[in-house]
């Protein structure tokens, strides 16, 4: 699991000065053709009901399993919450998922203290621009981003940023770091897309998920 997420960093910096026709090459260089992702996910199929798991090896789930895992070896305390939320389950289908708060606040906790990538929502200027509030000029070519850990890690949108509550994303449940009151962010999840959790992008760049009934960016 450390293996994939050293190759998951590098390949991050290289891909942002190499050009595309390159990409699918490096990208097996750098990762050996994937070998350490190929090696997590045999393992995982093989630690699963492969027959019941209907999922997809999307890049994101990729990038962030590193740290998911971790935080629950660390925390313990959430495991049996969490087995028994998923025993309930009967079905893994989109009405199944629904049903798994408690997991899901987990993994976005897990992802809100770990950021894969410090900075995000990256733009780069096709024209000369100046911020309305008087900040930096930005010039053609150059990039400008937002700092991802600054926002996760703000007291006013994320109570005791440095504390990990593995609930403070679940609705109306009692949260060991503040009260549901408090918290802005309770009551969202994993895949909502806002400038609070910026992990998927924002505006006409954010990460879109279909899903039934669903009109927006997820």
């Amino acid at each position: 699991m450390s293996r994939y997420y050293d190759d998951t960093v590098r390949l991050m910096g290289a891909l942002q000065i190499i050009p595309k026709f390159m990409q699918h090459f490096v990208h097996s260089i750098i990762t050996n053709k994937g070998h350490a992702l190929n090696t997590l996910f045999e393992r995982l199929h093989r630690a699963v009901d492969v027959e019941h798991a209907d999922w997809e090896e999307k890049e994101t789930l990729k990038s962030n399993l590193h740290f998911v895992f971790l935080e629950l070896c660390a925390r313990p305390e959430y495991t049996t919450m969490i087995r028994e939320e998923i025993q309930s389950i009967d079905k893994f289908d989109l009405e199944g998922l629904n049903r798994l708060p408690i997991l899901d606040s987990f993994i976005k906790e897990a992802v809100r203290a770990n950021p894969l990538d410090k900075m995000g929502i990256r733009r780069k200027a096709l024209r000369p621009y100046t911020f309305s509030d008087g900040g930096p000029d930005v010039l053609v070519g150059e990039i400008a981003c937002v700092s991802s850990w600054e926002i996760m890690h703000n007291d006013a949108i994320y109570p005791k940023p440095e504390a990990f509550d593995g609930l403070r994303f679940v609705a109306n449940t009692h949260s060991k770091v503040s009260a549901p009151s408090e918290n802005v962010m309770r009551g969202t999840t994993f895949t909502d897309a806002s400038k609070d959790f910026p992990i998927w992008g924002l505006g006409s760049k954010v990460w879109y998920v279909k899903k039934p009934h669903c009109s927006g960016p997820r």
